[in-house]
C-alpha cells in the first residue's frame, strides 16, 4: 500500500483504487480493512513529521509530503 502511494505523493487516491490494486487478486476482502492498514500506515509514518497520511473524507487518502 505504501508503494502506491510513494507512487503518487500529494494526490488524492480513491478508497476503490487503493482497494483493488491491493486486495483484487487475493479475492478476499473486508469491508474495513482498508482502513485497518490505513491506520496501521499511520503509526510506522509518524515519527517524520514530513510525511502525513489524510483521510479526504468521501473520496479517499493522500500522502502528503513537505
Amino acid at each position: 500500500m505504501l508503494t502506491i502511494f510513494m507512487e503518487q505523493p500529494n494526490q488524492v487516491i480513491k478508497r476503490d483504487e487503493l482497494t483493488k490494486k491491493v486486495w483484487e487478486d487475493h479475492g478476499v476482502f473486508v469491508g474495513r480493512s482498508l482502513d485497518t492498514y490505513i491506520s496501521k500506515l499511520r503509526i510506522k509514518l509518524k515519527a517524520d513529521e514530513s510525511v502525513k497520511l489524510i483521510n479526504i473524507h468521501g473520496v479517499g487518502y493522500k500522502l502528503e509530503i513537505n
